[in-house]
């Protein structure tokens, strides 16, 4: 059975107060009975956060990549109605920056496999003035794949984090937000609302021609946020052990050669944008039918689609009777034991026929429309 290392967070651990090096661990299993569940605060979701990627930083939107948007080919600095490469929900706002650091222990000791990346979100300037903007941040270990999400309280209504933000002279935003140890953290963002794994299926980071305008100053030939994902790479969601990571899986097709292959009505649906138009990166189009036959796959599902199954990435989850094999040794979970149960993990279901998204809505509902997902926010339908 394939063995996945990861670092373990003892139950019950505190934040790191000293000046002490994080202890970075390793180990194989985590039975899901005893694994952590999501925090309710942003800082104590830092504290589970920190002995899998060190310190959960203080981001300064400032120090962000700015996302450009061409029209024609041609950069420009007022949002127009359409552009080269809109973003996943068909809008080009300008103003955007996406920013990544390595991260760091608390003594300041640099971990090699820990990238953090935010992701500071322009509607524009006239909507920021209206308190519409938002912040995330992700931080992701790609030797473990353990990964946290952060966001901004707007996704409830809240605008604490528009007090931080402004446009800068370059017509981008800027602001400087403070970190886990700072009181206003908690106001400023929150621990994951929902299953960030809806839209980040695959891999903790998404790519679309849009975000990947933005390029690494060091090496422009590749986009700023990190390129990590492979066929088997790890990937796992600090607080979310039942989280589901399924992806559809058809052996031998080309779409999953390289990377895991996610939903298609997930993220790109939103604006209409076929997949087609982009991958493979090398030759755009040539794997048409690879991608057909995915699709086909989530539209039916795999009990219905003859040589597609679900495939989870390795995580350190198991059941715990699997925490020792007959060996002694400990094992991690393979995909028949991974998050399947329909109670614990429902992240197909679609809209009801007669669903009506101008009708008031009860908390925790979501669903999926004409591959748009649909949340209640405050008794009233939003779209992530």
């Amino acid at each position: 059975m394939q063995r996945v290392f990861m670092v373990l967070c003892v139950l019950g651990c505190s934040r790191n107060t000293t000046n002490e090096a994080t202890e970075i661990v390793e180990d194989e299993c985590i039975p899901l009975d005893q694994a952590d569940p999501m925090p309710d605060t942003a800082a104590a979701y830092a504290t589970l956060c920190e002995p899998h990627l060190g310190v959960t930083p203080a981001i300064d939107c400032g120090d962000g990549v700015p996302v450009p948007i061409y029209v024609d080919g041609v950069e420009v600095f007022e949002g127009p109605d359409t552009c080269d490469n809109p973003d996943f929900k068909g809008a080009c706002p300008v103003g955007s920056r996406v920013g990544r650091k390595q991260g760091v222990t608390a003594d300041g000791t640099a971990l090699e496999d820990v990238v953090w990346v935010w992701f500071c979100r322009s509607q524009g300037p006239e909507s920021l003035a209206f308190g519409m903007a938002s912040v995330q941040m992700i931080g992701h270990n790609t030797q473990t794949g353990a990964t946290c999400f952060f966001e901004s309280p707007d996704v409830f209504g809240g605008t604490a984090h528009i007090d931080y933000l402004r446009f800068g002279d370059d017509g981008y935003l800027d602001g400087e937000f403070p970190g886990p140890e700072d009181s206003e953290f908690n106001n400023v963002f929150i621990p994951p609302p929902g299953q960030c794994t809806e839209c980040h299926q695959n891999d903790a980071f998404i790519h679309t021609p849009w975000i990947d305008q933005a390029r690494d100053p060091q090496d422009p030939s590749q986009p700023i946020l990190p390129v990590v994902a492979g066929p088997d790479s790890p990937y796992w969601v600090v607080g979310g052990a039942n989280w589901d990571r399924r992806t559809a899986h058809i052996e031998g097709n080309a779409c999953v050669a390289c990377h895991r292959t996610p939903d298609p009505t997930r993220i790109l649906a939103y604006n209409g944008q076929d997949v087609n138009d982009f991958m493979p990166p090398s030759n755009p189009g040539s794997m048409t039918a690879d991608h057909a036959a995915i699709a086909a796959c989530y539209a039916a599902g795999p009990d219905q689609t003859q040589g597609c199954e679900w495939v989870s990435p390795p995580d350190p989850y198991c059941d715990e009777d699997e925490a020792q094999d007959d060996t002694g040794s400990q094992t991690t979970n393979t995909d028949d034991d991974t998050q399947t149960d329909e109670e614990t993990v429902d992240s197909h279901k679609e809209c009801p026929e007669d669903f009506d998204p101008k009708q008031p809505c009860e908390p925790e509902e979501k669903c999926l429309l004409d591959g748009t997902w649909y949340y209640c926010d405050n008794g009233v339908w939003d779209t992530f």
